[in-house]
Formats: structure tokens, C-alpha cells, sequence
């Protein structure tokens, strides 16, 4: 996946000014990002007691590559610059009920974080890797829970669907993660059962 937005550049500059020290003022910068495939691995497990885990923390997390393409300005050929490896944990409450439904990110973690210039004469600053991308986490997980953590009733919507006689008709439904260990639990009742 690559990752080139205007909200990616303003990130990058802050945590990696020596890129922007090496190319320039007007450095522009890529990053794509890879999940290395590892023997054995579950990235994404389901328990009644945490909801989603997307990387285990006891196991170092989902483990990720950033490869950091940089170029002088945006007409110039991109270069591999710097290659940062690490491990990410997030849990999540992503819940629908009766035609009600929300999402809750919590526990944003990075860890085991090696951060390496591809260029001899690029040198990085020292930097607390796993602090620093935690707390870029943070902000993101603060304002995907602040539009998405409250329930939303779809019920009370109006529009094309007509989603009060749809709930009418299929009803006590639910897709939750915290009804059995290892599953995302799916399941509703129709207008017909008692």
C-alpha cells in the first residue's frame, strides 16, 4: 500500500526532518507499506474479552515495513531513503445491535521499532521510534473514536433505504466479537420467529 497524502507528508515531516534536511525544502515523499508474511502468524484475533486484536503484543505485534520514498521535489525520480520495521497492536470494539452500530479503537501500540537510512550520507537523529509512532497512532485512533465510538442508530435514519422496516423484518440482529473466543459472531432473528 502506498501511502503519498497531503496528511502523510505533514506526519513524515515532523518525524523524519532529516529527510527534509537531505533533499530540501520542497522533498516529497512516499511511503509504501508492506506486512511481511510470517510462519505461524495471526495478525487479527477475536476474544470475548478484548473484542478485535489486530497484533498480538505479547508476540511483538503485526509486524510492518515502511519503505520511505524520497526525491528532491515532485518531478524528480523517488529513491528508497529509509526502511523503518515495526511491530503495531490496536484493539477494537467494532459492534452492530439491532441496527445500531459503532467502532472503538483503543490500546494504539508500536513496538520494536528499527528505523534505517539506505543512503551512506543521510544521517538520522536519534528518535524514541516506538513513543513517537505511538503517538501518531493515538491522534488517529482519537478522531476515528470520536466520529465513530458513539452508537448510530439506523433506525432514526431517513433516505432511500427505508431502515426502520428493514429492522422491522429482520430483527435482534448482531455481528459482535465478544460472544465466543475466535469468532466474529453474525446472527439475526426474521419477522416469522418467535
Amino acid at each position: 500500500m502506498t501511502l503519498a497524502s497531503e496528511g502523510f507528508q505533514k506526519k513524515i515531516k515532523v518525524l523524519l526532518a532529516e529527510l527534509w534536511t537531505y533533499y530540501g525544502a520542497d522533498t516529497d515523499c512516499e511511503g509504501v507499506l508492506t506486512f511481511p508474511k510470517e510462519p505461524n502468524s495471526q495478525p487479527i484475533a477475536f476474544s470475548k474479552a478484548k473484542g478485535i486484536t489486530v497484533g498480538d503484543d505479547s508476540e511483538g505485534g503485526l509486524k510492518l515495513t515502511l519503505n520511505m520514498m524520497c526525491a528532491k521535489d515532485k518531478t524528480a525520480e523517488k529513491e528508497l531513503a529509509v526502511v523503518l520495521n515495526t511491530g503495531v497492536h490496536v484493539a477494537a470494539n467494532i459492534t452492530w445491535d439491532n441496527f445500531e452500530y459503532w467502532a472503538d479503537l483503543t490500546e494504539p501500540t508500536f513496538m520494536d521499532t528499527t528505523c534505517v537510512s539506505q543512503k551512506s550520507d543521510l544521517v538520522l537523529d536519534w528518535h524514541n521510534w516506538n513513543q513517537e509512532l505511538t503517538a501518531v497512532m493515538k491522534d488517529i485512533t482519537d478522531d476515528f473514536d470520536l466520529r465513530w465510538a458513539t452508537p448510530h442508530d439506523l433506525k432514526t435514519k431517513k433516505g432511500p433505504i427505508p431502515w426502520p422496516m428493514i429492522a422491522g423484518l429482520v430483527k435482534a440482529t448482531l455481528l459482535s466479537p465478544f460472544v465466543a473466543d475466535e469468532f466474529l459472531f453474525i446472527g439475526f432473528k426474521m419477522i416469522t420467529d418467535q
